[in-house]
């Protein structure tokens, strides 16, 4: 009898512990399901547009992206220079917003904190555009220096079939 009385507590108390380090389990796995989404929340990050989503064009075409008229490149150009400054602005809307919070709680040192990351975010954007305008224009001034040796070498070659057609044939020497 007494063997069966310590058997039933020993299960029982087992059987507690169990239940109790099942539901210690799932209070720290609630924890770090909440802690991901609250870090993933604040932590600013590129966004990506519907542009990400279309893809980048067929697979049947390849090289023929980026080659269409001038009017689609400019739109193109200016299509990607829009988003990319929507994407800055959102990422410096959710700094700002993490910055009237530090100042709200007098949290002097991180509020100047997150005004230098801002300005370093702004002066690398504005860099970044700056540099790209700049590429594109070299790009440009090439591509009309080739346009324009094309357009040269295409009337030479027409001045040259010009002259062939109008000239006279030799004569043939005469021999002795």
């Amino acid at each position: 009898m007494k063997t069966n009385v310590i058997c039933g507590l020993l299960c029982a108390a087992l059987v507690g512990l169990c239940a109790t380090t099942f539901a210690a389990d799932e209070a720290k796995k609630d924890e770090k399901g909440k802690g991901k989404d609250a870090a993933a929340v604040e932590r600013p990050g590129p966004q990506r547009g519907p542009a990400a989503e279309q893809g980048r064009g067929s697979i049947g075409a390849p090289g023929e992206r980026g080659r269409g008229p001038v009017e689609n490149r400019d739109e193109m150009y200016k299509e990607a220079m829009n988003r990319r400054m929507e994407v800055h602005k959102q990422e410096i809307a959710k700094l700002e917003a993490i910055l009237k919070l530090a100042e709200k709680e007098k949290a002097t040192e991180t509020a100047a904190a997150l005004k230098t990351l801002i300005a370093e975010k702004d002066k690398e954007v504005k860099d970044q555009m700056e540099q790209a305008e700049k590429r594109r224009a070299e790009m440009q001034q090439r591509l009309q220096e080739r346009v324009e040796q094309q357009r040269q070498a295409g009337r030479q070659a027409a001045e040259e079939t010009q002259d062939t057609a109008t000239r006279k044939p030799a004569r043939p020497r005469k021999s002795d």
